[in-house]
């Protein structure tokens, strides 16, 4: 069955199960979302599992600003930090944790290499059993 999901989000690069119904995908947009699919086989986005932080206004430290000359070519103030965790596409996810049927836990690899692990209360029930840590199916998906 192939399902397709229209939205105004930017490009998936990669999807993981979480449930007989559920996936966790993410992308070029910074932050996963968890999408359902139903009995026709229809996608749905359930959420996004990246609240946004708030920002702080502070004053450049030295450091601050010399990080910004290495990473960002530049020594100026500029608010260019994302809301979310990541701060760079996610190229990545994948179960970290399953407990019996449950996925506990699971985490998101950035292309910076910033790993971030999803455990905030977050139980995903049903958890299929060709999906366990040692048959774990991953898919990701290629755009061209």
């Amino acid at each position: 069955m192939v399902s397709t999901l229209k939205t105004e989000f930017l490009s998936l690069l990669s999807v993981s199960f979480v449930s007989e119904n559920g996936v966790v995908a993410a992308g070029h947009d910074c932050r996963p979302m968890l999408l359902n699919s139903d009995d026709r086989g229809c996608l749905t986005i359930v959420s996004k599992l990246d609240i946004p932080k708030q920002s702080i206004r502070r004053d450049m430290s030295a450091m601050d600003r010399f990080r910004n000359m290495d990473k960002r070519a530049t020594t100026e103030d500029r608010n260019i930090a994302l809301e979310t965790l990541h701060q760079s596409s996610i190229t990545q996810v994948s179960v970290y944790e399953v407990d019996k049927q449950d996925c506990r836990k699971f985490c998101t690899i950035g292309i910076d290499g910033a790993m971030t692990t999803w455990d905030e209360g977050l139980v995903i029930t049903n958890f299929p059993k060709f999906c366990l840590p040692n048959k774990l199916f991953h898919l990701t998906l290629i755009f061209q």
